[in-house]
């Protein structure tokens, strides 16, 4: 069961990513926002989540870029940048590993 301290560092892990996404955001951005010790959010993750923080930011990216592709007439590059990928093809790469086909065919 996820301990409620626990709780409010992933909500709040998850307000700072969204209202941040486009931008770089590190492990070390977020211990910054959450004033907390680099340790201690990689435990939380680890335990609570299963992931570690990296791999959960680049989900939230992509989860992001599903929406966006669905929703909007944005070019890919467009959204790879609204998303926080600098590299289109590493974007694209990550999309196609994560949803089984490139961001275009997914489109």
């Amino acid at each position: 069961m996820i301990t409620s301290d626990s709780s409010k560092i992933i909500s709040e892990s998850n307000r700072y990513i969204e209202a941040h996404i486009s931008e770089e955001i590190t492990p070390e951005t977020l211990c910054a926002f959450l004033n907390i010790s680099r340790s201690k959010l990689y435990r939380i993750f680890e335990n609570e989540l299963q992931t570690g923080i990296s791999a959960y930011i680049r989900s939230k990216r992509l989860e992001k870029s599903h929406k966006l592709l669905k929703q909007t007439d944005f070019s890919i590059s467009e959204i790879a940048k609204r998303v926080g990928f600098s590299d289109y093809n590493y974007f694209s790469r990550v999309f196609k590993q994560t949803y089984g086909k490139p961001p275009k065919s997914y489109r």
